[in-house]
């Protein structure tokens, strides 16, 4: 199963609250050149994840779902450790 970087996932995420965008505009936001967007959005074309229309990307019903995964598994660590994060801040003594 192919598992998406960080940054594939933020590009991912930018495209999903953008809706529809080009690579200048997903750039600013992700704060890296368009060219780079750009070459990063044609690799996740190749994954499927995104599709093209002309010169603005679109999340494909894929690249939702990757996302949708990555985002819940992140949940599912953060709620596992919760109990480890409570613990030793419970250890944590203040002068």
């Amino acid at each position: 199963m192919y598992r998406p970087t960080a940054n594939e996932l933020r590009a991912l995420k930018a495209l999903r609250e953008l809706g529809q965008a080009d690579g200048r505009m997903v750039g600013s936001q992700l704060g890296m050149g368009s060219s780079m967007a750009d070459y990063l959005y044609h690799y996740l074309t190749t994954k499927e994840l995104v599709q093209r229309a002309g010169r603005r990307y679109t999340l494909t019903p894929a690249g939702q779902k990757t996302l949708e995964d990555a985002l819940t598994r992140t949940l599912s660590i953060l709620k596992q450790k919760e109990g480890e994060v409570v613990e030793t801040l419970a250890k944590i003594r203040l002068p």
